[in-house]
């Protein structure tokens, strides 16, 4: 790890420093392989943690905090001065990891989440905050029913979840006035209930290929207004 931020200079020249608390400066890192906001203070405690191998390279948006680096689970949130930075980021992506549940993300302004390809068996959209949510993709996990039943999620614009387990996927007749891509494709579902009563206005891709449709009465909805590609194939359609 770097000593100061003139050394961490030397080697990246073009590191970016931002301010998420007052007085607070965080150093913006770059994994091998994805992008890792880690605060100056906190270098000094990972580095007595199995994540100290991690390489800093740059990254100009302060923003955005991403990791990928194929070992990380819940106990790196756990970490205090890491938990003081989720609060404060709108964009946060932790794909190909080891992630088994998203009970740190309880308290978030997040805009973007992307934790697809981990060990998700479960999730309960309720648990959390995602009135801000703009993009979600929990695609690549193991999950195996999704209830958007009391669900805030009226910013929601994309939502991937692909290559689950899923069987049961639920609107519950939640409002999604700003929906406009839902991939459900490869999975196991038989059925989506409550689609048809579901106000989906600006919905224009939806994908349920390769799952396991018997009926055609979820393509009755009136209010596919907007509806441009449309993928059912590999179903018992």
């Amino acid at each position: 790890m770097f000593s100061n931020h003139k050394d961490l200079s030397m080697v990246v020249p073009n590191v970016h420093l931002g301010q998420i608390e007052d007085r607070e400066e965080v150093i913006h890192v770059q994994t091998d392989n994805k992008i890792l906001i880690l605060n100056n203070e906190c270098t000094s405690e990972l580095k007595r943690e199995r994540y100290n191998n991690i390489k800093m390279k740059t990254l100009a948006d302060k923003d955005w905090w991403v990791m990928e680096s194929e070992n990380i689970d819940e106990s790196f949130f756990e970490n205090r001065r890491i938990k003081n930075l989720l609060v404060k980021i709108n964009k946060l992506e932790i794909s190909d990891n080891l992630i088994k549940e998203l009970g740190f993300l309880a308290k978030n302004e997040l805009m973007y989440l992307d934790v697809s390809s981990n060990q998700i068996a479960a999730i309960d959209l309720r648990d959390f905050d995602f009135s801000q949510l703009k993009f979600l993709n929990i695609s690549k996990n193991l999950i195996q029913s999704i209830k958007l039943y009391d669900c805030n999620l009226g910013k929601l614009e994309t939502f991937h979840a692909y290559r689950n387990k899923l069987t049961l996927f639920d609107f519950c007749v939640v409002k999604l006035p700003s929906l406009k891509v839902l991939l459900l494709d490869n999975n196991r579902i038989s059925k989506l209930e409550n689609f048809n009563q579901t106000p989906l206005p600006e919905l224009v891709e939806l994908l349920l290929e390769e799952n396991l449709l018997s009926g055609t009465e979820f393509l009755y909805n009136k209010r596919l207004e907007k509806i441009v590609k449309l993928r059912i194939e590999n179903n018992k359609i």
